[in-house]
């Protein structure tokens, strides 16, 4: 919307460079989404821009945003590029502004990346989960874990580079920039018309959070990535309505992880996808504490059974200290449980 309005200005499309720039200018005050916006005549020649222009001049026919709009006469898919005026590592997005089926100029509009990275650093907080902004060929550009060495590098693992070639939506292991093994997970950016975008979740390979992911890998792995997918496309959208269920449900998970096993979403759940999401998530901890009960119970009934046999029965690690000691061993060394516990199986 920022830029079709841009190409109706009578500024832009009679190259009028001081009225254009103030236009874009007063666009800027306090709005940190974007690093810069500015027109460029159809030579790529920069007349208008958010910032001061060098004296000699910029030009800008070789980016290839500017000549796929130029091409296709049409709206340009962002595209990473460091400003040459600016310096700061920017997704240019273009459209053209036409007039009698003449391109008079090229609009752009620069989102800043640092600002990118710092919104969906909110998603997260917790140290296990790290999300991305990649292209299609595993380019970084925004990263919610030390963005500033992450944007503009590449991870190069084939089995992402793979997912990404072929939209893959279900959970996969693939290394990060650092060359560590995670699970990743990928959707899509179609909201905006930028196909060749995709967000990612990355998730530490941690045993509860991977059999979450592996059991609901439309539930709780798309809560992170719709929450970002609304703020990115809202944009001035109300980041409480979506960051706050997020958060909540990412703290219950990092609880139930800590220990906590009753920690639970619910009894009352919102009516909108968040409801859903915290009900599943309250279904799976609910049939891990069945299971984790199973066991416990099994574990009681063992102790029963072998405090109760006739014959000595004395279990140690492979190290050699003792773990238990059965009643009937305490009357073979004549040592007590207590005092036998701990001490080595060749005592």
């Amino acid at each position: 919307q920022l830029l079709l309005t841009l190409a109706r200005n009578d500024d832009v499309v009679g190259h009028d460079a001081e009225g254009c720039s103030r236009t874009v200018k007063a666009l800027l005050v306090g709005e940190p989404r974007y690093a810069t916006i500015g027109a460029v005549r159809p030579d790529g020649t920069l007349f208008c821009l958010s910032a001061e222009i060098p004296p000699q001049g910029v030009n800008v026919a070789d980016r290839e945003w500017f000549q796929d709009t130029v091409a296709k006469r049409n709206f340009s898919k962002g595209q990473y590029v460091i400003g040459r005026v600016t310096g700061v590592r920017t997704l240019v997005f273009a459209y053209p502004a036409v007039e009698g089926g003449e391109i008079k100029a090229v609009l752009f509009a620069g989102l800043n990346l640092a600002w990118v990275s710092h919104a969906i650093q909110g998603l997260s907080e917790r140290g296990y989960i790290a999300t991305y902004l990649l292209d299609r060929n595993g380019l970084v550009l925004a990263h919610s874990h030390d963005w500033e060495n992450s944007i503009g590098q590449r991870i190069e693992d084939p089995r992402l580079l793979e997912a990404l070639g072929q939209g893959t939506v279900d959970p996969f292991v693939a290394k990060n920039l650092k060359g560590n093994e995670r699970i990743f997970i990928l959707r899509p950016l179609m909201a905006i018309g930028a196909d060749s975008l995709y967000f990612a979740a990355s998730v530490y390979p941690d045993k509860l959070i991977a059999d979450a992911l592996s059991q609901l890998p439309d539930q709780i792995a798309v809560l992170v990535l719709v929450a970002f997918l609304a703020y990115l496309v809202a944009w001035w959208g109300s980041a409480l309505a979506i960051l706050d269920p997020t958060r909540r449900l990412l703290a219950t998970i990092g609880r139930f992880r800590g220990g906590d096993h009753s920690a639970r979403e619910g009894p009352a759940y919102a009516r909108n996808e968040f409801g859903l999401l915290g009900r599943a998530f309250d279904d799976l901890a609910d049939t891990i504490g069945r299971h984790q009960a199973e066991i416990e119970t099994a574990a009681v009934k063992l102790r029963g059974v072998i405090d109760n046999v006739a014959e000595g029965i004395v279990t140690a690690d492979e190290r050699g200290p003792i773990l238990s000691f059965n009643p009937a061993a305490e009357r073979i060394p004549g040592y007590a449980a207590k005092a036998a516990i701990g001490r080595n199986v060749a005592m």
